[in-house]
């Protein structure tokens, strides 16, 4: 199942290479821009960890979530539609991309900070966030797949999941720990300066770096398509 999953994504991935690369421009470097733009005195750092200063992080929480919300299901949404093309031999045109994206954009934002409530809400606990990361891991994949928005496309994930949890938290712990280790070989970069030719280079590699570490969000997608095959297509293909 994981080996043809990842050899699905890896399709997808290299078939679409040129689209996933404009999503991650048209994503990422707004979303960078933001990020290392961020003032210095909002930035957390270790003290307030330490001393749990959660007053002293809020800005910066603040700006987080909020660039999260606003961007991360864009990238995603994309992505669906990237795949669902591919595994059709369809050809992919740029203004799908902004249907599946763009218009799409509010009941996203939507659907995503009802998302992050669930999860910050169960953090308190930890294994409940848990429970929502994975059983709500669908959800982009169902506003855009279904025109499901808010709790009903959550839910619609959760039946998803339903029957695969452990099988899809296995997959989202895969592909958070690759994605995280592939992804801090540039790490190194930031605010090494925090002159603004710095964070500009910062932006710059960073918007990277997310490109090609945007192969482990398609391998969540694969998952998705993975999981909503209907079964006479596994029958077909052991039959060719």
């Amino acid at each position: 199942m994981l080996s043809e999953i990842f050899k699905t994504a890896f399709f997808v991935y290299a078939r679409s290479f040129k689209y996933v690369l404009l999503i991650s421009l048209f994503v990422n470097i707004p979303r960078n821009t933001i990020i290392f733009f961020i003032p210095d005195r909002w930035l957390v750092t270790f003290e307030m960890f330490a001393q749990m200063d959660f007053a002293g992080m809020l800005p910066a929480m603040i700006i987080s979530y909020t660039v999260s919300i606003l961007f991360e299901p864009l990238a995603y949404a994309g992505f669906v539609y990237l795949a669902r093309e591919a595994l059709a031999g369809e050809n992919i045109a740029v203004t799908g991309i902004l249907d599946n994206t763009l218009l799409k954009w509010p009941a996203l934002m939507v659907t995503t900070l009802f998302y992050y409530v669930f999860v910050l809400i169960g953090s308190i606990l930890i294994i409940p966030a848990i429970y929502a990361v994975t059983v709500f891991a669908f959800y982009i994949m169902v506003v855009v797949e279904r025109d499901k928005w808010g709790m009903s496309a959550l839910l619609e994930s959760a039946r998803i999941v339903k029957g695969n949890f452990f099988r899809t938290l296995l997959v989202l712990a895969l592909v958070v720990v690759l994605s995280l280790f592939t992804g801090n070989f540039v790490s190194f970069a930031v605010y090494v300066q925090h002159d603004f030719t710095n964070r500009l280079i910062n932006i710059i590699m960073f918007t990277l770096r997310d490109t090609y570490v945007a192969y482990f969000s398609m391998v969540t997608v694969a998952y998705y398509f993975y999981l909503t095959k209907p079964k006479g297509d596994d029958n077909a293909s052991e039959q060719s």
